[in-house]
Order: C-alpha cells, then sequence, then structure tokens
C-alpha cells in the first residue's frame, strides 16, 4: 500500500461479528466498501491493503482468516464462504434443521467442510497445514500490512481467562494452552466455529478443546480490539474501527440488560418459525421443539451479549467505530443465509442504495485518502462512472448504473445472458468441442450456485430457446445440432436485439420498465460472418438513443476460438462507426470460464504479450484485440501514431454526451498529464498506438499506458488503433 493512503497514517480495524453462518451480508458490504475506497484511491485495493486489523468471532473468524490471512478480495471470499457453508449445512434447509434439533451436540458433519477449508488453505499457501503465524518473507501470501486473529474459548472451565486469540502476529500475550502448539489456519477456523450446534468444538489434544467464542459472551472481538492494538501500535494512532454483523440485533429486546434472562415464552415465536420449517412427523416433534427452545435460547443470548458488548464498548471510547448490520431480508432466526442468498443480495443491495451508500461513503473517506492530483495512466479505471444521458427515460432498473459484473456468475444472476453460438461447418472438430466444454462447466458452476437459466441460440437454427434450466438440458440442445452452413451473425444478432429493445420500448413509464434485466449476448464464433453484423449493431444502437434508453440495456460481447487469421478485420471491423455502448470486450484468458472473467491483461505491470500462436483458444473479443506481434513490434510504430492523435484529439462527437475526446481526457486529468511530459501545455499528444479494452458502465474515463499501449475507455466512445493503423469515428 502507499505510504500516503490512510489519511494521518492512522490505523483502521474492521471487525466481523459471529451469529450463525450470516456472514454473507457483511462480505457484500465490504465489496462495496473496497469499490469506494478504490475510487478515492484511483488504485486496487484489497481488504488486507485497508485495514491493519482484521479480526472475527465464529464466521466472523471464517471471514477475517479468508480477508486477513490470506488476503483475499471480496469476491473469493463470498465464493469460498458460500462454498464451505454449503459444505457444513448442506442445500435443503428443512433437512439442515431436522439434522440440527436432532443432534445437540455439533453433530452436523463436519468432514465435507474440513476437506473443503484444507483444499482452499492449500490453493492459497501451498500447504494445507499452512501456520496462522505469518512468517514474514518466507510466507506465501504477501500482505505484510495487515494482522488478524479470530477468537476461541477453552473447553476447560478450570481457566480464569478462557477466550483466547489465534493470531497472525506475535504478540507477549498468553497463549492458549498447550503454549507450545503453533496453531494453523485449519485450527483456527475450525477453532473459532466449533460448537455444540454446527460443527464439534476442536480438540487439539485429549485435555484441551476449543471452540465459538460466541457461546462464552463474546460473540463479537470488539472488546479484544483495545488491548491487541495498544500492543501492536503503542504510540499509534486508531483512525476507525468498522464492525459488520450478522444482523441478529433483532433477536434482543431493546435495551437489554446482562441480568436479563430468556424466558420461553419469550422464545415461542421464534421457535414457531423453527418448526414451521420441518418436514418430521407429529410424533417426533415433541423432542425436536424442546431442542428448538434451547438452540434460539443459545441464539437471544449471543445476540444480548452482542448488543453490551457494543454498548460498553463505544460508550467507553473515543475512536470513531461504526457498526453495519444491514437488513438481510430473511428471519432473524434464519441461521443460514446461503439457503436464501438471492434474497440476501437483493437486500443488502437496496441498502446500499438508500442508507447505507451515505453511511459507508463516510467511511471510505475515513479509511483513504482522496488523491487529488490528476488521474495517472493506470488509475484512471477506478474514478465513478459517468451517469446516462439526461434524457434517458426514468425508472429504468438500478442495476443499469452499477459496474459490470467481474465474473460469469454476476452475470447469470443479474443479466439475462444470451450464449450466441456459431454453428457453422468451420466449427467442426475441436472448436465444437471447446465450445461444449465451456457451456458445461458455466452451467454446473451457475447449478451450484442456485443459478441455472440461460438463453440459447445457434447461426444455422432460427429457434431461441429461452431460460434453459440445467447442465443436462444444455447438453441436449447442444447436442442436437451439427455444425454445418454458413455464419450469419448479423441476422441472429438481429433477433435478439429486436426482442429486447420492443420489450423495453413497451415497458416504457411502465413499472415492469426497472424490471427488466440488461441483456449480454455472448457471441461465440471463429470466423467471418457472411453478413453484416455491423449495421445491425449500429442500427440498434440508432433505436436505443432514439427511445432514449439507457446505454447500458444491452450489450454484446464476441469472443472468437481458434485461430482464423481472415476473422481478425472482420472483429476489427465491428468497432468501426457509431455502435455506442453496444459493443462490450471481456476477453476470456484461453477459453470461457465460470469464475472471474480477465480483462484482456490491462492491469498495472502487464506486458502486452500475444497469445501464443499455438493456443488453442486464441482469444479476439470485438476491438479488445492484441496484435499477434511483439510488445516490440508495437513501438515500432510510435511515431506514425503521434499524428493520428492528434486527430483523435479533436474528434467530436454532437450525438455523444461525453463531448470530445480532449474533454474527455481533460475531465479526467489525462490531457495536462500528457502535456506536462511532453514539456508543453498544449493539448495532448502521445507518440504510441492506441488499443481499446472496455468495461460498458462499470468504468469511467480511462487512459492506461505502457511500452506498448494506450487504451481509452468510455461509455458511447469508440477509438481503435490496431497495428499503426488509427480508427477514428466519423463527425
Amino acid at each position: 500500500m502507499a505510504p500516503a493512503l490512510s489519511p494521518n497514517q492512522s490505523k483502521h480495524v474492521l471487525v466481523i461479528d459471529g451469529g450463525g453462518f450470516r456472514g454473507l451480508g457483511s462480505l457484500l458490504v465490504l465489496q462495496e466498501l473496497m469499490k469506494m475506497a478504490e475510487s478515492r484511491a484511483r488504485q486496487s485495493l484489497l481488504p488486507c491493503d485497508v485495514f491493519d486489523l482484521i479480526c472475527g468471532t465464529s464466521t466472523g473468524g471464517l471471514i477475517a482468516t479468508l480477508l486477513g490471512r490470506l488476503g483475499l478480495d471480496c469476491a473469493t471470499a463470498i465464493d469460498i464462504y458460500k462454498e464451505l457453508t454449503i459444505a457444513i449445512c448442506g442445500t435443503n434447509e428443512a433437512a439442515f434443521w431436522e439434522d440440527l434439533l436432532k443432534s445437540n451436540d455439533g453433530g452436523l458433519k463436519s468432514a465435507p467442510f474440513e476437506r473443503s477449508l484444507a483444499k482452499f488453505i492449500e490453493k492459497y499457501t501451498g500447504l494445507a497445514d499452512t501456520p496462522m503465524a505469518l512468517k514474514g518473507d518466507r510466507d506465501v501470501v504477501d500482505h505484510p500490512k495487515t494482522n488478524a486473529f479470530v477468537t476461541v474459548t477453552s473447553e476447560a472451565p478450570l481457566y480464569d481467562n478462557r477466550t483466547h486469540c489465534i493470531r497472525s502476529y506475535a504478540s507477549r500475550s498468553r497463549q492458549p494452552p498447550p503454549s507450545e502448539h503453533q496453531w494453523s489456519i485449519r485450527e483456527a477456523v475450525r477453532g473459532t466455529l466449533g460448537s455444540t450446534i454446527f460443527l464439534s468444538p476442536l480438540s487439539i489434544t485429549s485435555k484441551y478443546s476449543y471452540g465459538d467464542a460466541g457461546f462464552a459472551g463474546f460473540s463479537s472481538p470488539v472488546a479484544f480490539v483495545p488491548k491487541e492494538t495498544q500492543a501492536l501500535w503503542p504510540s499509534g494512532k486508531i483512525g476507525t474501527i468498522t464492525v459488520l454483523g450478522p444482523g441478529l440485533s433483532s433477536l434482543a429486546p431493546s435495551s437489554p440488560r446482562r441480568e436479563w434472562a430468556v424466558t420461553d415464552s419469550y422464545a415461542k415465536k421464534y421457535v414457531d418459525k423453527i418448526m414451521v420449517k420441518l418436514q418430521s412427523q407429529l410424533s417426533a416433534q415433541d423432542t425436536l421443539r424442546l431442542n428448538a427452545v434451547n438452540l434460539v435460547k443459545q441464539f437471544v443470548t449471543l445476540a444480548v451479549d452482542t448488543e453490551l458488548l457494543h454498548s460498553e464498548f463505544t460508550a467507553n471510547r473515543q475512536t470513531h467505530c461504526t457498526r453495519l448490520c444491514p437488513p438481510l431480508g430473511i428471519d432473524n432466526i434464519d441461521l443460514v443465509d446461503c439457503f436464501h442468498a438471492d434474497v440476501v443480495e437483493k437486500a443488502v443491495k437496496k441498502w446500499l442504495q438508500d442508507e447505507g451508500k451515505h453511511i459507508l461513503s463516510a467511511i471510505a473517506c475515513n479509511l483513504v485518502e482522496l488523491k487529488k492530483e490528476p488521474i495517472s495512466t493506470d488509475d484512471a479505471r477506478f474514478v465513478i462512472p459517468p451517469s446516462p444521458p439526461p434524457n434517458t427515460n426514468p425508472g429504468y432498473n438500478p442495476r443499469l448504473d452499477e459496474r459490470r459484473p467481474e465474473t460469469m456468475i454476476e452475470y447469470l444472476k443479474n443479466y439475462r445472458v444470451c450464449f450466441i453460438i456459431d454453428d457453422s461447418g468451420s466449427m467442426e472438430g475441436e472448436r465444437w468441442s471447446e465450445t461444449r466444454d465451456a457451456l458445461l462447466e458455466i452451467a454446473e458452476h451457475a447449478l451450484r450456485q442456485n443459478v441455472d437459466e440461460i438463453d440459447m441460440m445457434f447461426l444455422n437454427h432460427h429457434v431461441l430457446h429461452r431460460a434453459v434450466k440445467g447442465a443436462s438440458t444444455i447438453l441436449k440442445i447442444f447436442d442436437a445440432v451439427r455444425p454445418a452452413g454458413y455464419t450469419p451473425t448479423g441476422a441472429t444478432l438481429q433477433k435478439v436485439l429486436d426482442e429486447h429493445m420492443t420489450k423495453l420500448d413497451l415497458a416504457v413509464n411502465t413499472p415492469q420498465y426497472s424490471t427488466i434485466k440488461p441483456l449480454d449476448i455472448i457471441v461465440i464464433t471463429d470466423g467471418v460472418p457472411t453478413d453484416r453484423p455491423k449495421d445491425v449493431l449500429v442500427n440498434a444502437v440508432a433505436r436505443m438513443k432514439h427511445a432514449r434508453h439507457h446505454p447500458n440495456a444491452m450489450g454484446v460481447q464476441i469472443v472468437q476460438v481458434g485461430d482464423d487469421p481472415e476473422a481478425v478485420p472482420a472483429l476489427k471491423d465491428l468497432m468501426l462507426g457509431d455502435v455506442g455502448s453496444m459493443v462490450d470486450t471481456v476477453p476470456y484468458k484461453g477459453k470461457l470460464t465460470p469464475q472471474r472473467q480477465h480483462r484482456a491483461g490491462f492491469k498495472p505491470g502487464f506486458q502486452c504479450n500475444p497469445t501464443p500462436p499455438h493456443s488453442r483458444a486464441r482469444t479476439y473479443c470485438a476491438a479488445a484485440f492484441i496484435s499477434p506481434k511483439s510488445s516490440k513490434a508495437f513501438t515500432h510504430h510510435h511515431a506514425a501514431a503521434s499524428n493520428s492523435w492528434e486527430k483523435l484529439a479533436s474528434w467530436k462527437s454532437p450525438g455523444s454526451h461525453y463531448g470530445s475526446l480532449h474533454q474527455l481526457m481533460t475531465r479526467a486529468g489525462v490531457a495536462d498529464e500528457h502535456a506536462a511530459n511532453q514539456g508543453s501545455s498544449s493539448s495532448a499528444s502521445y507518440a504510441g498506438p492506441i488499443c481499446r479494452d472496455r468495461e460498458r458502465t462499470a468504468t469511467p474515463p480511462r487512459v492506461v499506458t505502457d511500452d506498448s499501449e494506450l487504451v481509452l475507455t468510455a461509455n458511447m466512445l469508440r477509438i481503435m488503433y490496431i497495428d499503426a493503423q488509427p480508427c477514428v469515428l466519423p463527425r
């Protein structure tokens, strides 16, 4: 992290409370907070870059370990959290509740969870039993800024101090017995989750076992923060403490006291909600109900303890502390959020769009110092994107103003995704098999995430398969088609685009308008179109503008498999002319994948190396084409590009709400920076080739440079320079 990132060099603490498997909301909130921090800092940031101490209890301890010890980003942590939760709780909510209530001694099966946990630890550290304590330069996980701890409680009642911190850093505090034991990451997670409810306590030896500190009165580790921060930074200033809660506060009565105890009558309303979820016969109901009463009492007590902890902490501290417990949209006694992941994500998103937006913005201001210098070549992409044209129809789907998804699962959840598959004769053989495998992988991954609908259409078969569900159905449709015929890309795009635009037209000024998902078309092709898809795209943009629809209501990704050299200029040609924000480019690196989509390597330090000629799936996505020449070959054309840059800088489009390219650069602070670099205060010039990478609505005006390229990104703006041949939009 840059030294000046944190205001006044103060320290920042992230606290993640426990309480059932209800951590998804915390991760979603943190993910949005990180986006705001990135926007202020204008650089990519992980939680371990921003927070100096990350701590948690129970599921909060699991999340703290993923973020603070393994140094993961929020999106990856969300995926892992979901998989580990399913490994413990399964996917059937009724079966989960019956298993939970039938065994009140931590009887849920732990083996699947422990296997999954070991798999992830090994993946990110190299060893399944990597120590919890960081090893400095010898550690595979390199994030020297952040410290992490989780809390556990001893099962032995004879110890005066039963609750302990398992740390990633050295400490003079008394270690949990046996004192010579070196805790692994796996043990720390297993220990903080251990209880008589979900997983049995962790046994270090036959004498010592540890479990969730929440059931010893410390469901939040916030009480340990003062001592830990004082030991870490004796003279350091604590800037912020951010607490993420699981949304259990409503289980507790208002203004509870320490002496308050849960009664059967108080627990009854929650017990009734649990019993409705069961499928057991009436003969078993009495026993299960009694167990449900005990379970509810434990969680109500946990909620009361948490409220009291935070009240006492904030009353005695002057440090700025913000506690975030967004509504999850599920019942407060629903202990597993992954059973209702869609509901939780929708509820948290709504909170983030309303009151949460301002709260997180204030936290981000305290976490990260605003970068006021002119936008540099690498960080312009982190600035918050501009709004749509002012005459855009009101009441559109709020998703259209959000950042473009980075994972296929996000696309499937929030977009109507339509795969258009090239079934022309040239797709026969390996390319056809590769496309089949890619669709199968995406379908299976989506099914695991409870997102299983896509649309499918083939170029030479005029049936649009709508809302296809499940991998088996996708394969049945795919295997019924055999590659043959031509490549009518334009005609197929026309059918899908026209249908969506008509749907938008009919919904304007109705409540349905806000519910229409943005359309994302993924065209998988290997060759030259036999018609004119460019005309289709230009006409679609014109129709969208005329109807005043949001420019991000539709997007097209064009992915080339294979290495047909004739296809390259054809794909480049798609970007000439006013295609607005219609064609998007999210290059797939080597193959289609349901996980994170890597955008053609435009990252700090990236060298624009070509895809090897022998690659079986060289990918050229519309104008995000990377020349098969080497990086050195690019620099050969620097002088030739200089004159073209002057022309590009003067280009204006009356229909664009961004104005001229020079205005765009000036707004981003880039024009002045380039002028300064050239020793001149005049308009910008750049002696280098121009390539284009675009992330649709997610990306603001962006400039990225290295020895080989300059990338400009903005809605409604199309500029491309490939192989020293400038392509400028007409006036």
